[in-house]
């Protein structure tokens, strides 16, 4: 040997003995904590209480509750899957293919733990009818049938394997050539199956059982369960990627997917880039919150459940496939094999035809480079590609074939000779022994997935090739298995010269490296077993806590509770309401913000009563928020900073700011037609409210009191500074605003507001986290000013004066009428309103009568301090006109 090669290797020796002893001590440490898990799952198997009626965890309306006074223990594993096991016993044939079948029986005997199996027959899904599946049933068999028509079957099965496989492997492409009514059928079929999956899956529950749900094909089925069996400990494990938010955001359902997913106490994916990918969807697309634990996933009415998601690497059947190496029968297909391909080195490879992910080609056209780019390999390396096409072909299926078969026949046309073949195509199902026989031979085995979820190829050939042969393992880095087998050789399989490259110096590699990359994985094959893989999944879905999150239930407002309130009283009524995200949805452009008709003639309607007291509070300028109310009325704006009544005794004080700091609006009482047409509604059925409305703008800075003329200030000493503080933040604001799109800059009379609605979402909120920390490590140090940010509904960094709060225009209003009030209506939608439901909430203290209060939070906040909550501004709209009839519409 070259002694430059000999000092390579003992380098390589050496770096490859300390990983393999670091392995040891893994595995070790494995050990290990599998016994401390053993451990804890059998002190953990005690009854847990359940929360009792009228608590704040109580069960949920409209769930179904266990009628023990604990919560049920844990009795049987309930797999669902798309078929159900065939065999009482796995065959040689399930250690080559994935899913449910694969070892799960073999795990449930080798642990002794009670499954039952729900999914259809393998053969046809209507071969039981619904007597004979209840026959089954009550002969206490452990396979539960799940009857469908063939014709919706087929049209599961076709939107399955056509839509959904294909997006999850990063091709919507699918999405675009389908027919639109087509695709909606599709997806309404795929429901329903999951709608009757539900419905057996609760027929079979019983109470402790765990439900293990299989794949993409019940992708909606957690949620539906959920729904019925609230306590229930349901997960799902993913078998295929999980794409990025950019493609998965394309599926038109892609909200229900998530949601039902979300159903599940454990999600569990094959690799972390599944599971980011699929956190980031939840976030992006759902608004969901992560914590170190999960996912929070809340529900309408406030109860929810925390949702893990673990990474729970697969693996093969490593003992049974030892033991189907030894058969004779296999042995004998081996010598068989070694004899035909006597002096040749032999690349393997083992795909489905119709997975067109598999880059089949690409791994035949990187071979047809070698043999014409290097001559001595032409007569020495044999290639045997086995692609097993379905009975039933697509058309996707049958262009793979055909591309195929075209470099099939350039290869063996170009390069081979009457003796003999390089590339010997197999286009059919072999049996376990001969896919054994042949992994057991070969000196490299290629995997060029261009995208895969698990793939067993990889585990199949390690397993083999340890029988002595030590054989080079090609895996492309796009395949699921690709960080598992850190000794593999990774390649880009669409770069065919990295490819070719990378087999020649696999056909040229030394037994001793072959040997060293092997031993490590190995390793991992023979640790990482299907065994290993059910026993962690299922042991952390045992222990899933008691996943309903401990929180205040919501309580959504009854109108007729409040109408019947309002009419019952005989004094004073005080009617407080926000604007943006209240009465009005909420806009990031100030044009577009402004109240609907209905909504400024019901204002109106209600201050002209004269029990009414009514102030609108809104973040908005004062000539603004007059325009679109028809001043006079009674607003509160910059979230109760001033209060007024006409709009003509000012002029024009709101700007807003382009990213280059050019004004794109400009209002004033002056303003053009086109903002008034925008902004004001001019309707000559309103009616003339005068000065009986109260306004505050700029969040409460201005307020104009009910009945009053003129605005006034709440903090006359802020105000004299804004000019000051201005030249400091404007600069810093319209920094921030150059560099994050969507974003814009809105000036009012005391404040400055950074709008980030329309940005990227996450992109906004890191640029948002960068602008609090930079205002308050340069500004706020130095200024009496306050830095307030928005929520997931108002993405906005207002920064105002410090001391401006809301509620200082409503106790400002109840001086005015000597505190005294037979009713009290305050509605909100942010923080900011939160802070005034606090402190009415105080004032329980105080002897206030807080059954003739309503506060009220629009929008599902979880911890607001709000006795109620309504979904949208829409039934804030609908409640206002209940108020004005007098009546319950």
């Amino acid at each position: 040997m070259d002694p430059d090669t000999w000092e390579v290797d003992l380098s390589l020796f050496d770096i490859e003995s300390k990983e393999k002893a670091l392995l040891e001590q893994m595995q070790a440490y494995q050990a290990k904590l599998d016994e401390l898990r053993r451990l804890r799952r059998s002190q953990r198997r005690r009854p847990k209480r359940l929360p009792s009626s009228g608590s704040l965890d109580s069960v949920p309306s409209g769930a179904s509750a266990s009628t023990s006074e604990t919560a049920p223990q844990y009795k049987r594993v309930i797999c669902v899957s798309l078929q159900l096991p065939s065999e009482g016993i796995a065959s040689s044939r399930s250690l080559f293919q994935t899913g449910l079948a694969n070892g799960i029986l073999d795990f449930q005997s080798m642990n002794n733990l009670p499954f039952a199996f729900v999914g259809c027959t393998p053969s046809n899904p209507t071969v039981l009818s619904p007597s004979a599946t209840e026959k089954r049933r009550f002969h206490g068999e452990q396979f539960f049938p799940v009857p469908l028509p063939q014709e919706s079957f087929e049209q599961y099965l076709s939107f399955c394997r056509q839509i959904l496989w294909n997006l999850l492997h990063y091709n919507f492409s699918k999405l675009l050539s389908n027919d639109a009514f087509e695709l909606h059928r599709g997806w309404e079929v795929y429901r329903e199956v999951n709608i009757q999956f539900a419905d057996t899956v609760c027929e079979v529950y019983r109470d402790g059982d765990m439900i293990w749900i299989h794949d993409y094909h019940f992708m909606l089925l957690p949620e539906m369960i959920r729904s019925r069996l609230w306590y229930a400990k349901i997960g799902i494990f993913l078998y295929t990627p999980f794409p990025s938010f950019e493609v998965f955001r394309s599926f038109p359902w892609r909200n229900e997917l998530l949601s039902g997913m979300l159903g599940s106490s454990l999600v569990g994916f094959h690799n972390y880039d599944s599971s980011r990918h699929f956190s980031e969807s939840c976030s992006r697309l759902l608004g969901t919150e992560g914590t170190p634990k999960g996912i929070e996933v809340r529900s309408l009415n406030g109860s929810g459940h925390l949702c893990e998601i673990g990474i729970y690497p697969y693996g093969i059947d490593v003992l049974s496939l030892r033991n189907l190496t030894t058969k004779q029968s296999v042995k004998s297909r081996m010598d068989s094999l070694k004899e035909k391909f006597s002096g040749k080195q032999v690349i393997v490879g083992l795909d489905r035809l119709d997975d067109q992910f598999a880059g089949i080609p690409l791994k035949l056209l990187a071979f047809y480079e070698l043999l014409k780019r290097n001559r001595k390999w032409q007569q020495q390396v044999v290639f045997v590609e086995v692609a097993v096409a379905p009975e039933r072909p697509s058309q996707t299926c049958l262009k793979q074939a055909e591309h195929v078969h075209e470099l099939v026949g350039l290869i063996n046309s170009e390069f081979g000779t009457f003796g003999f073949c390089p590339l010997h195509f197999v286009n059919r199902e072999l049996s376990p022994e001969d896919i054994c026989a042949l992994l057991s031979i070969g000196d490299i085995c290629i995997v060029s997935s261009t995208r895969d979820g698990i793939s067993l190829v990889s585990y199949l050939w390690v397993s083999c090739q340890h029988s002595g042969n030590h054989g080079v393992l090609v895996l492309s880095e796009f395949s699921g298995s690709a960080l598992s087998f850190s000794s593999a050789q990774h390649v880009n399989p669409w770069n065919t010269d990295e490819l070719v490259s990378v087999i020649e110096s696999s056909l040229s590699m030394s037994r001793r490296e072959r040997k060293l990359r092997h031993d490590v994985a190995y390793d991992f094959v023979s640790t990482h077993t299907v065994s290993l893989w059910s026993n962690n999944f299922l042991q952390d879905l045992e222990e899933v806590e008691d996943n309903r999150l401990s929180t205040k239930q919501i309580v959504f407002l009854d109108p007729s509770k409040v109408v019947e309130a309002y009419q019952n009283a005989t004094g004073r009524r005080i009617l407080f309401l926000d604007h943006g995200g209240t009465l009005a949805p909420f806009q990031s452009i100030a044009p577009l913000a402004g109240p609907g008709a209905s909504v400024v003639r019901n204002i109106h309607r209600l201050a002209l009563n004269p029990q009414n007291v009514l102030m609108v509070v809104c973040e908005r300028d004062r000539a603004t928020v007059s325009r679109w109310y028809q001043i006079p009325t009674f607003v509160e704006d910059e979230h109760g900073f001033h209060i007024s009544s006409s709009f003509n005794s000012f002029g024009g004080v709101e700007q807003l700011y382009d990213a280059n700091w050019k004004p794109v609006s400009s209002i004033s009482a002056s303003a053009s037609d086109s903002y008034s047409s925008l902004t004001a509604v001019e309707d000559s059925t309103i009616p003339n409210a005068g000065s009986k409305i109260g306004l505050g703008c700029e969040d409460g800075f201005f307020v104009r009191l009910s009945g009053m003329e003129q605005w006034e200030e709440l903090h006359i000493h802020a105000s004299k500074n804004v000019t000051h503080w201005e030249s400091f933040v404007l600069p810093i604001l319209q920094n921030f605003t150059e560099r994050t799109p969507g974003s814009v800059i809105e000036k009012g009379e005391v404040s400055l507001t950074w709008y980030y609605q329309d940005s990227d979402p996450d992109f906004g909120e890191w640029q948002a986290r960068e602008l609090h920390k930079h205002l308050e490590s340069i500004v706020v140090q130095h200024l009496p000013l306050d830095i307030v940010p928005g929520d997931e509904h108002c993405r906005w960094l207002k920064i105002r004066p410090s001391g401006v709060k809301k509620y200082i225009a409503l106790e400002r209003t109840l001086e005015m009428i000597g505190y005294e009030f037979d009713f009290l209506l305050c509605i909100g939608d942010d923080r900011s309103d939160e802070e005034t439901f606090e402190w009415i909430r105080s004032k329980e203290y105080a002897g206030w009568d807080m059954s003739k209060i309503f506060t009220c939070r629009v929008g599902r906040d979880y911890h607001s301090n709000a006795m109620f909550m309504v979904n949208s501004c829409q039934e804030i709209a609908n409640l206002l006109d209940q108020l004005t009839d007098g009546t319950q519409s």
